[in-house]
């Protein structure tokens, strides 16, 4: 079963688009092109010439603009780029650029009388623009140090948006309070050529979700707990499989970039387990000491995570996640042997907590879900020097998006 769904997952991944390459000759070729929503700026791509036919791939060398139509276009242009660092601790005194020639497919954003480019390969980003038919030139932004070892900012590129993309309905303090980001320069360029008359077009997927998701996560945990001491297993205890109630508030981040494939969740969450064993923790011939072992505990954890969405069709996806639980939070909890020696463990999990997580899940029309989850095991005596501990099991989650 879990073979087959994967099996299905990783061909829904497999989204052949309508679109064009145009190769180094200008001949325009009309096929189908997997639009992965690059992250990076690619250097090749993969198409099809009609469905069912074979996958073949293009690179810089041979196509010079490749699209998927009114969703996403590159073309292929060589370029000085600025590839200097803006990581603190690598940063140069030099705040002039230091171009290196490449060629590269940068990503068209507007396309019109005045043009905007990006690329994006790492932590490097860089905006490129073009008037009319000029050379595409990068908008200039670099961070540097100076003598006092202060990080300073070259912001050049405002003075190219005010000096090459003037307009009666665009002011100075316009192009002086743009920021050096896609939406703020998408912005400008689209008022330049709205002011400045003629054609243009802006690329957007609008497949691309909203970026925050917030859902309710009602489910049951089926835990297990085990106790050990390492000095004296007299007492050590293994407790049944219980099912508990769990509710949970999950914050998710859809990621900008590969069609709204992967998220970062947060999910606070109220869990508890609740079990007893009677144990008997000595015998001889002449004495026999039993007693009643309570384990009561209640917790508010927070699990940090990855998911990976697998679409089948435009209503349904499979999902799986990955995580860690940075946080719990005990509250009230303790193990309790109830005869005369009346010696109870507290449940103080802050510092050891901490616990890995796998899920595997189903969402409809990105409304309702429903998801298994594996976790694992997780330290709940951490201060309790001899003794240790280990809580894991399974969980069964709803979940429905509210926003």
């Amino acid at each position: 079963m879990v073979i087959a769904l994967i099996g299905i997952s990783g061909y829904a991944q497999i989204n052949f688009e309508k679109g064009y390459y145009i190769n180094n000759a200008g001949e325009k070729t009309d096929c189908l092109i997997k639009n992965l929503d690059w992250k990076n700026n690619p250097t090749s791509f993969e198409y099809k010439t009609a469905e069912g036919s074979e996958i073949k791939t293009a690179t810089i060398n041979t196509i010079q603009e490749f699209a998927v139509t009114g969703v996403i276009r590159y073309k292929k242009v060589t370029v000085n780029i600025d590839k200097s660092t803006e990581q603190i601790s690598r940063l140069g005194i030099n705040k002039e650029p230091e171009f290196e020639e490449e060629t590269l497919f940068l990503k068209v954003l507007v396309d019109g009388k005045a043009s905007l480019y990006y690329y994006e390969n790492g932590n490097l980003r860089r905006f490129f623009y073009q008037v009319d038919e000029s050379k595409i030139e990068q908008l200039i932004y670099k961070k540097y140090k100076t003598y006092r070892n202060d990080v300073a900012t070259n912001l050049y590129f405002r003075q190219q948006l005010w000096a090459n993309l003037q307009c009666k309905d665009l002011k100075m303090k316009e192009a002086v309070n743009t920021s050096y980001r896609k939406r703020e320069l998408i912005k400008y360029f689209i008022k330049y050529n709205n002011c400045a008359g003629g054609d243009f077009i802006t690329y957007k997927n609008e497949n691309k979700k909203d970026a925050f998701n917030l859902s309710i996560r009602p489910g049951v945990n089926f835990s297990s707990l085990k106790t050990d001491n390492s000095q004296n297993d007299l007492r050590d205890t293994d407790f049944d499989t219980k099912a508990s109630l769990r509710l949970g508030v999950e914050l998710e981040y859809v990621l900008p970039f590969n069609n709204n494939k992967w998220a970062i969740i947060l999910e606070p969450t109220y869990q508890s387990y609740k079990a007893e064993k009677f144990i008997t923790y000595f015998r001889s011939t002449l004495l026999t000491i039993e007693t009643n072992v309570e384990a009561d505990y209640k917790s508010i954890e927070i699990p940090l995570g990855v998911r990976h969405y697998f679409f089948l069709n435009k209503n349904s996806k499979l999902f799986a996640d990955a995580g860690l639980v940075v946080l719990d939070i005990a509250m009230n909890s303790k193990i309790d042997f109830e005869d005369e020696r009346g010696m109870d463990l507290e449940i103080d999990s802050g510092e050891t907590g901490n616990n890995f997580f796998l899920g595997f899940g189903y969402k409809y029309k990105d409304r309702y879900g429903i998801e298994a989850r594996y976790n694992f095991n997780r330290e709940l005596l951490g201060p309790f020097g001899s003794w240790t501990s280990e809580y894991g099991g399974f969980s069964i989650l709803l979940g429905y998006t509210i926003f």
